[in-house]
């Protein structure tokens, strides 16, 4: 059987994009992208918006290209691959993290 990671994502960045580099000197951008889910409240009938915060990466080229141009506020459209990953922390215990390792992206206009 064949497995299949991708997602795709539309919402507006929560930060600029931050460029760093690694030792090698490959580039790479992080940012911050929130998505809306709007729902009725089923007890009140009110209407509800819940935000989801997703860590996106930028590796290679794009990277650099991500860091030039996003800003705070950017609407964007972005495909990717689910990536986990678990960092030690100072104080020896783990942190798990779920990231998007975006391999296209798109800068929406704001009347989108």
């Amino acid at each position: 059987m064949r497995s299949f990671n991708h997602v795709a994502l539309l919402g507006v960045a929560g930060k600029e994009a931050e460029l760093r580099y690694f030792q090698n000197g490959d580039p790479i951008a992080i940012c911050s992208l929130a998505t809306n889910e709007y729902y009725k409240d089923k007890q009140t009938g009110e209407k509800k918006q819940k935000t989801q915060w997703h860590n996106l990466v930028f590796r290679g080229p794009i990277a650099e290209h991500a860091a030039r141009m996003i800003d705070k506020g950017a609407k964007m459209f972005v495909t990717g691959m689910v990536k986990y990953q678990a960092r030690r922390k100072q104080d020896g215990t783990y942190a798990n993290y779920t990231n998007i390792v975006v391999d296209h992206w798109t800068l929406l206009d704001s009347t989108v």
